[in-house]
């Protein structure tokens, strides 16, 4: 399960890099998603 969370993860940071303009909205998209996996200690 989480090696699947982390390609994913290491995916969206690759596209990011690859496009800087959307690079913001990538990594907030990453982070509502990890919120949305992950529940809050």
């Amino acid at each position: 399960m989480y090696h699947g969370l982390f390609s994913k993860l290491a995916m969206v940071l690759y596209l990011a890099f690859q496009t800087p303009t959307e690079k913001a909205l990538l990594i907030w998209f990453s982070i509502f998603a990890f919120q949305q996996t992950i529940p809050p200690m």
